[in-house]
């Protein structure tokens, strides 16, 4: 991806009468970003909400552990949208990202209570409730089947990303030079900014709260950070952050249902990416919006940031359809915020800090959280020879 970028910025620099053909590259592209992305969320969605734990589980603190994950959801949604709006980072890019469709904006209910994205999200998550009421074993490998097809279809398409990336990086370099680049280190700073702002203010108190501080979570959670970097995917460490879980004293019954809950709908780091683009890309479209405008686009995002529910890549799916759903924003925009991904490793880390730390508070304030010597300790002590349980003796 970066290789595209840079030889787009060789090609805008070198020959800038050549660039207006291959705007049909960052078309094509989201276009088959679209086709791949509503089956896709439609798949992944229903996965989650079936992954969530028995209904049993559900009834004792179910209710209470998912108000903490849309507590924090929110929180992370203000968090990212507050930091763009407030380091004006998109003001910084104002006509440098190419036409836009439209100078005017208003949020009106019936066009997004109706836009195919929240049909198809809802739709999703009707049918995974059915599905855990009633379940159909026959059709749980077609399920499974179609959506590894579909996350394996994503992967190749993500192959061929460079090639819009080289296209919207060349144009955009054959008309505003290095000053769009300029903006872009801008928008990594500030995304970078708002992370760390969340991860030290809000998580930070959170594990103050539990009895223990964040610079002991991020040392016991060393190897699980450096996985989630490296392979590019929060879900790889649900087990680590699991046997960590439990290694603080979670009862491993809370630990199922919980673990599987964050990861699919709890990941504060894209939440936070998803709500400081979107407003980096309204600003730099030169959109006008009242406060009731951003708070309707801020209710919009919190409820397609459900979408991006712990496949890998799912995030920049959920960014292209939602601003889908707002007249004015070109797509050369959306391409450059496509292009510095994975540069992008911040979400990563608060995705899994933001799991590990929501899930020891909702254990804590819960009751299903026991000190060692106490009676619930001795009580829980025939499940330590769980497999996740004997992990956790090694992270302890």
């Amino acid at each position: 991806m970066l290789v595209g970028l840079g030889l787009g910025v060789l090609f805008g620099w070198a020959l800038p009468a050549h660039t207006d053909w291959l705007a049909f590259l960052t078309t094509g592209f989201l276009s088959l970003l679209k086709l791949l992305a509503y089956p896709l969320i439609l798949l992944s969605v229903l996965h989650g909400v079936r992954a969530i734990g028995p209904a049993a589980q559900l009834r004792r603190f179910g209710c209470w552990a998912l108000l903490c994950s849309e507590t924090l959801s929110l929180a992370s949604l203000a968090c990212g949208a507050g930091a763009a709006w407030l380091l004006g980072t998109g003001t910084r890019l104002q006509g440098m990202l190419g036409p836009t469709a439209a100078t005017g904006f208003s949020l009106r209910l019936p066009a997004f209570t109706l836009h195919p994205f929240l049909i198809t999200l809802l739709l999703a998550i009707v049918a995974g409730l059915v599905l855990r009421a009633r379940p159909l074993p026959r059709w749980d490998p077609l399920l499974e089947r179609s959506r590894a097809s579909l996350l394996r279809a994503l992967r190749g398409l993500v192959l061929l990303a460079p090639l819009p990336a080289f296209a919207s990086a060349a144009g955009l370099t054959a008309a505003y030079g290095h000053r769009i680049w300029l903006g872009l280190a801008d928008v990594l700073a500030g995304l970078y900014l708002a992370s760390g702002a969340y991860i030290v203010l809000v998580l930070g108190a959170l594990c103050l709260a539990c009895g223990t501080s964040l610079a002991r979570v991020i040392g016991q959670l060393k190897e699980e950070l450096m996985l989630v970097v490296s392979t590019s995917a929060s879900v790889s460490a649900m087990t680590g952050v699991a046997a960590w879980l439990e290694g603080q004293g979670c009862r491993p019954r809370a630990v199922r249902l919980l673990v599987p809950l964050n990861f699919s709908f709890g990941l504060n780091g894209s939440v936070i990416y998803l709500g400081f683009c979107l407003v980096v890309l309204v600003q730099a479209s030169g959109l006008t919006l009242s406060a009731g405008d951003y708070l309707g686009l801020l209710a919009l995002a919190a409820l397609t940031s459900k979408g991006a529910c712990g496949v890998a890549g799912s995030a920049y799916v959920v960014l292209g359809l939602t601003l889908s759903a707002i007249p004015g924003i070109p797509p050369d925009g959306f391409m450059l915020l496509f292009g510095i991904e994975r540069l992008m490793k911040c979400r990563l880390l608060t995705n899994l800090l933001g799991v590990a730390v929501g899930c020891l508070a909702v254990c804590s304030w819960s009751g299903q959280r026991v000190v060692a010597g106490t009676a619930g300790a001795r009580e829980d002590a025939g499940l330590a020879s769980s497999p996740v349980a004997t992990a956790s003796l090694r992270i302890r």
